[in-house]
């Protein structure tokens, strides 16, 4: 091979070899904007109704709706009232969504008892938000594939572009979504309370795509061609759990709600969780805590010093008075059983350090991308620059 064959072939390798580069770099970036662009719960910015903006309402229509769970078990209802123009514009989604999912969080109530079809008076789109009470002007049962009620929340799905009875449903920025559970449907109420009194709000996950195309419904064109996922969590005023003939009472035995600067807790965040008040005054504490306050971050271990070896108490060699010999042997077998449970305690104490330093001395074989600058595009550089230098040498 002459000089000017291998100053092409050369050249041609560095093309290859830059060309591979660059497309694994472009592959990788492509990989994280698509992650960037699923919009799960954890992910999804967050409205607060107390700020204004947005809009979820939840009413419990009935007085014992407010009872604990303990005095009125899959017999309480619910009313949602939720509209979001202002989450619409923040996420540039003017144009409307395509709904592909909802979820209620909500740990303070028990679901499990109820159906959609079954103990559902209302669930649909409030057209323009202008209707009074819980009415729709389109229903959403029509448009749902599915659904999961249980205890802490429920799951609604919508139909995808490929079903065959029904598509997604569209949504405004301007409509509100009415759904109402319990007293009027066929099966009436059916939801149970935490018996824990307290303040409580729901948080709601919506996600869709954007409306790019149009917003005619049932019609395969107005499908988007580059689907633009958007979501948005929306957290609910607050309701009173207790015991109580009316809100001004609750207000009186539990105090305001923390929207009003009450008594701290958790407010919305990802479970739907409030602030309970604990009957005999104590420290406030969330659902299911047990009575330990709010601020429950995992406890830091404390280390338990090995046990020091006892000595053997001075009265145990001897015995003082009585028959002398019979007093010598008893003192005497009780320094023997002092001893033994010395020698079992310093085995025992010995097998614990040696465990201890053998899961010290584990160590993890580090993988690609573990430790900082090791990463695939690091690592692919690194074989390309290796294969260049062998070819050159050659």
């Amino acid at each position: 091979m002459d000089r000017s064959t291998k100053r092409t072939s050369a050249a041609l390798l560095t093309v290859t070899l830059v060309a591979l580069l660059v497309g694994g770099l472009a592959l990788i970036a492509a990989s994280g904007t698509v992650a960037a662009d699923q919009h799960e719960p954890e992910n999804a910015p967050t409205y607060e109704t107390s700020d204004g903006g947005v809009n979820f309402t939840i009413n419990l229509p009935e007085q014992t709706d407010h009872y604990p769970g303990d005095q009125n078990e899959a017999n309480a209802s619910i009313e949602y009232f939720a509209a979001g123009e202002d989450a619409f514009t923040d996420q540039d989604a003017e144009e409307g969504l395509w709904l592909d999912i909802i979820i209620v969080e909500a740990s303070w109530i028990d679901y499990s008892e109820c159906t959609t079809s079954g103990n559902t008076k209302e669930f649909g789109i409030d057209r323009g938000n202008n209707n009074s009470g819980a009415q729709s002007d389109e229903s959403l049962l029509e448009h749902q594939s599915g659904s999961d009620l249980k205890a802490g929340g429920l799951t609604v799905y919508f139909y995808n572009w490929d079903a065959v009875s029904n598509g997604p449903p569209y949504l405004s920025p301007e409509d509100a979504v009415v759904a109402s559970q319990g007293v009027g449907s066929n099966d009436g109420p059916c939801l149970t309370m935490t018996d824990e009194p307290g303040w409580y709000q729901i948080q709601s996950y919506t996600n869709g795509t954007i409306a790019t195309k149009c917003t005619e419904e049932n019609a395969d064109r107005c499908e988007p061609d580059d689907k633009q996922w958007r979501g948005v969590n929306l957290n609910s005023n607050y309701v009173y759990i207790c015991e109580c003939n009316s809100e001004q009472e609750a207000r009186e035995k539990l105090g305001p709600p923390p929207s009003e600067g009450g008594s701290s807790g958790q407010e919305g965040g990802g479970d739907g969780e409030g602030t309970e008040t604990p009957s005999d005054g104590g420290e406030t504490a969330t659902p299911g805590g047990g009575g330990e306050t709010s601020d429950s971050g995992t406890p830091t271990p404390t280390a338990t010093p090995p046990p020091s070896t006892p000595t053997p108490e001075s009265g145990g060699n001897g015995g003082d008075g009585g028959d002398g010999g019979d007093g010598g042997d008893g003192g005497n077998s009780g320094g023997q059983q002092d001893n033994q449970q010395n020698n079992q305690q310093n085995n025992q104490q010995n097998q614990q350090n040696n465990q201890n330093s053998q899961q010290n001395n584990e160590r993890t074989t580090p993988t690609i991308s573990d430790g900082p600058g090791f990463t695939p595009v690091v690592a692919l550089v690194a074989l390309l620059a290796a294969a260049l230098v062998a070819y050159r040498r050659s």
